[in-house]
């Protein structure tokens, strides 16, 4: 059988000099517990990360007001530069130009605006913010004929034809096919009266793309002077 177990009797928990073998109560005050000192501390450290977790988010917070908003999409560019461009060929070319200096702003660096917004400043008369536009065009794309074209248009519209030659050739040399350096070109030649190299010039272009406006008209004049 088995034997009734004896009624073990309750551990009492004493104060911290029990266990503390170098406990010196004169350095206590009256009412104070042993384990006052590690209380405090605990709270020390438990603020400080406090402290230091709003600091954190403090900045996180910052950071992320810091973001610069999302510019808008190659799509969303790509349709305003048809507004403009529309605008423009619908006989507005004040709204045309500005449209693009709207599509400018939000993509600084887009070659084809910087040209067509420079085109429609020529035609406006504007050669000065035409020739700047041009000239941050091909900065942008150096290896690109079309700021070279457009350069020598503004340089034929001056009736500068020896610079504009210049420029049609950089274009060529960047563009070897380019129908209508070669038109612009032999144009300038006929107005320089170097009608041979006109006549070559504007066959090219002819053969190259038949349908740039006049180009018939074009070869047959200088066919009839180079006779």
């Amino acid at each position: 059988m088995l034997g009734l177990e004896e009624e073990e009797e309750p551990i009492e928990i004493g104060a911290a000099e029990d266990y503390d073998p170098d406990y010196d109560d004169s350095d206590q005050e009256e009412g104070e517990g042993g384990f006052s000192l590690q209380v405090q501390e605990y709270e020390e450290v438990y603020e400080e990360e406090e402290e230091e977790l709003e600091e954190y988010e403090d900045d996180e917070v910052i950071e992320q007001r810091n973001e610069p908003p999302p510019g808008p999409s190659a799509a969303e560019l790509q349709a305003l530069f048809q507004q403009a461009h529309n605008t423009a060929t619908n006989g507005d070319l004040q709204a045309g130009a500005d449209l693009f200096s709207d599509l400018i702003d939000q993509d600084p660096d887009n070659v084809d605006a910087h040209v067509a917004r420079g085109r429609l400043y020529l035609d406006l008369g504007d050669y000065s913010r035409a020739m700047s536009d041009f000239m941050v065009a091909e900065d942008l794309a150096p290896d690109s004929p079309e700021p070279q074209v457009a350069i020598g248009d503004l340089y034929f519209a001056r009736k500068d034809y020896r610079k504009a030659i210049d420029f049609f050739n950089i274009a060529l040399e960047l563009s070897p096919d380019h129908p209508m350096a070669f038109c612009r070109r032999g144009i300038s030649h006929y107005y320089r009266k170097n009608y041979p190299e006109a006549v070559a010039d504007l066959l090219k272009a002819q053969k190259l793309d038949p349908d740039i406006p006049n180009i018939q008209t074009y070869v047959s004049m200088a066919k009839k002077k180079s006779k």
